[in-house]
C-alpha cells in the first residue's frame, strides 16, 4: 500500500506543473516573406502583403501637331496629319496614356515606358494574423 501511495504521488508531481496551454503552443506564420522586388507580375507583386506595383505604363505628355512643320515629321506622330493647302501639320496627337503596350508609347514624340516595378516593402510573416494571410504571404508558412 506504501508503494501505491508513493507512485501516485510521484505520478501528481509529474503532472502538477503542466496544462493544455503549455503542451499545445499558439500557431504562428513563420518564415521570410519574399522581398517586393523580386516580382516581376503584377498579379503576383499586388498579392503580396505590403507590396505594389507601380510602373508598365506610357507616361509623358505627346508633342502636339502643330510642332512638327514637315510632311514626314507630321506623318510620324501618330494622330497628326499634314495639310498641304495650309502647309502645316494638324489634328491631335495620339495621348500617351491611352497606350497599353511599349512599342506603341515609344512611337509618340514625347512619350516614354515607364517599366514596371514591384515597390514596398512585404509585411513579414509574424504580421500575418491568421492561416489564411499566412498561406497567401509568399515564404511564410502557417505552424500550429
Amino acid at each position: 500500500m506504501r508503494s501505491a501511495v508513493l507512485a501516485s504521488s510521484l505520478l501528481f508531481l509529474a503532472f502538477a506543473g503542466c496544462t493544455a496551454e503549455e503542451s499545445d503552443p499558439e500557431p504562428v506564420c513563420e518564415g521570410v516573406a519574399t522581398s517586393c522586388s523580386t516580382y516581376e507580375g503584377e498579379f503576383a507583386c499586388g498579392a503580396q502583403a505590403g507590396c505594389y506595383p507601380t510602373g508598365g505604363e506610357c507616361s509623358g505628355v505627346s508633342t502636339s501637331c502643330s510642332s512638327f512643320f514637315s510632311p514626314v515629321e507630321c506623318g510620324g506622330q501618330p494622330g497628326c496629319d499634314w495639310s498641304s493647302v495650309t502647309n502645316s501639320c494638324g489634328g491631335f496627337a495620339d495621348s500617351c496614356y491611352t497606350q497599353d503596350f511599349d512599342f506603341t508609347c515609344e512611337g509618340i514624340e514625347g512619350c516614354y515606358w515607364e517599366p514596371f516595378q514591384c515597390t514596398g516593402v512585404a509585411e513579414s510573416c509574424a504580421q500575418q494574423q491568421d492561416g489564411i494571410a499566412c498561406a497567401y504571404q509568399d515564404g511564410c508558412n502557417w505552424v500550429e
